[in-house]
C-alpha cells in the first residue's frame, strides 16, 4: 500500500487534512488544481486521494477513479474550523483494519469496472503491465506484485516483464535478474497449470525454490496463470515479505477475477502489438514494388500506399473511392465513365481479380493518361475479404 495521500484542494483548505495524514504517518501531497492532480497521478500512486467537494471537482474525481481505482477517494467537508470531522474520515478511509472486510455487490462491481477501465485503457504494453502490476499490489497491500513470462513445464528460463516492490523489500539490481531460472519450479508450475484458479504458497512449501524464496524474502504468496491468446501462459502473483500471510478467500476470488481482466487487457494489447508489426512488414514490402501500389481496407477506404505512389505526380489514391474517381475522372479505355462500384479497388472488395486499362485525368497537365491499374482482394485465414 502506497505511503502517500494526494489532497487536491486550495491551500487554505489542504492544511487541516495535509496536517492529519502526516499525524497518521502518511506522507501528504497537495495539489493545487486539476492539472497538477492529473500529472501526479501519472507518476506516482497514493492510498487515499482527499478531493475539495463542489460541483465543480466532479469531472476531476470521475478521473481519478479511472486513473487509479485501488485508491481510496475522498470528498472532503467544507472547512469549519473544526478538524475533528476531517480527522475520523482519514481514518476511516486510511486505516486498512478499519475497511470492510467484505465488498457488498455494488462495491465489487464498482471497483472492478474501474480495474478493466485502467487496465485497457492503454495499448501501450509496458504501461498496461505496469497498471496490472501496481494496482494490485496496492488494493491488496502487498509486499510485491509481479509478471512473469513465459511460463510452462518446458520453460527453464522466464522473463520478469514487470515487478513493483514495497522501499522495505525491493531486491538489488545485481540480484534481481531479467530472467529467472524455472529449473527447481517444475513441480510448482504443474500445480500452477493444473489449478483452476490462484494457489497460494507459503515459506517451507517442498515446491518453492529455497534460492530464489530467499532473494525475494517470500513468506508467502499468490499466484495465478494468465492465459492471453495465442501467447503462451503468464504468471501473475503476489508476494508477503513481512510476515506470512494467510490469504482469505474474498481475496483469493477477487485476485482471480482481476486476472480475468488483465487477461482480457493483454489480449488487447498483445494483438495491437502484433497488427502494428504486421502492417510494419506490409509497409516494408510494399516500398520494394517500383510501381504505385496502395492497400484499401474492406469498405474501399485507403489505408496505406507506398513510397512510389507519394511520388506520383498524378495522385491514384484518393481516400475514398468517390473521391478518387472526382479527382482522377476514371473512364473506361473507350471514354466511357466509371461509376465508384467500378473502381478496381472496389471490384477487388468484392472478390474480383482485375487487370486493365484506364483513362486517368492528370490535373497538373490537364491531359488524359493511359493508366494500368491492377487490383486483387486481400483475404484472411477463413478465406474473407478484408481489403
Amino acid at each position: 500500500m502506497s505511503n502517500q495521500v494526494l489532497i487536491v484542494a486550495s491551500e487554505a483548505a489542504a492544511r487541516a487534512p495535509a496536517d492529519v495524514a502526516a499525524s497518521l504517518s502518511f506522507t501528504p501531497v497537495v495539489a493545487g488544481s486539476e492539472q497538477e492532480a492529473l500529472d501526479l497521478l501519472d507518476r506516482e500512486t497514493f492510498a487515499l486521494i482527499a478531493v475539495s467537494g463542489g460541483a465543480s471537482w466532479q469531472r476531476l474525481r470521475d478521473e481519478l477513479e479511472r486513473k487509479q481505482p485501488a485508491a481510496r477517494i475522498l470528498e472532503l467537508p467544507e472547512p469549519n474550523g473544526d478538524d475533528g470531522a476531517v480527522r475520523r474520515l482519514m481514518i476511516r478511509y486510511l486505516d486498512r483494519r478499519a475497511r470492510p472486510q467484505h465488498f457488498s455487490s455494488e462495491e465489487r462491481y464498482r471497483f472492478l469496472s474501474n480495474i478493466l477501465e485502467s487496465f485497457t485503457g492503454t495499448l501501450e504494453l509496458k504501461e498496461v503491465l505496469r497498471r496490472i502490476v501496481s494496482i494490485t499490489r496496492q488494493e491488496f497491500g502487498a509486499d510485491r506484485a509481479w509478471l512473469l513470462h513465459p511460463v510452462s513445464e518446458q520453460a527453464e528460463l522466464a522473463k520478469i516483464r514487470f515487478a513493483v516492490s514495497a522501499p522495505a523489500y525491493s531486491v538489488q539490481h545485481d540480484q534481481y535478474p531479467s530472467s529467472l531460472s524455472l529449473k527447481h519450479s517444475a513441480k510448482l508450475i504443474r500445480r500452477l497449470l493444473d489449478a483452476d484458479g490462484p494457489i497460494v504458497i507459503t515459506e517451507g512449501d517442498a515446491d518453492l525454490d529455497p534460492q530464489q524464496a530467499e532473494i525475494f524474502q517470500v513468506r508467502s504468496e499468490m499466484v495465478q496463470v494468465l492465459r492471453p491468446r495465442d501467447d503462451e501462459p503468464w504468471a501473475f502473483g503476489l508476494h508477503q515479505c513481512s510476515a506470512p500471510r494467510e490469504w482469505t478467500d474474498e481475496e483469493i476470488s477477487l485476485f482471480a477475477e482481476i486476472g480475468r481482466y488483465a487477461t482480457l487487457a493483454l489480449n488487447n494489447t498483445l494483438l495491437h502489438e502484433r497488427a502494428v508489426r504486421e502492417m510494419a512488414k506490409v509497409t516494408a514490402i510494399l516500398d520494394q514494388i517500383p510501381e504505385s501500389a496502395a492497400i484499401y481496407n474492406a469498405a474501399g477506404q485507403l489505408e496505406r500506399m507506398n513510397a512510389a505512389a507519394q511520388r506520383e505526380p498524378v495522385s491514384l489514391f484518393a481516400p475514398d473511392p468517390e473521391g478518387r474517381l472526382r479527382k482522377n475522372r476514371h473512364r473506361y479505355i473507350d471514354g466511357s465513365p466509371l461509376e465508384a462500384d467500378d473502381l478496381p479497388s472496389m471490384r477487388a472488395v468484392r472478390g474480383e481479380t482485375v487487370k486493365s486499362d484506364y483513362l486517368v485525368h492528370d490535373a497538373r497537365s490537364g491531359d488524359d493518361r493511359v493508366i494500368n491499374l491492377k487490383a486483387a482482394p486481400i483475404r484472411d485465414d477463413r478465406n474473407h475479404v478484408i481489403g
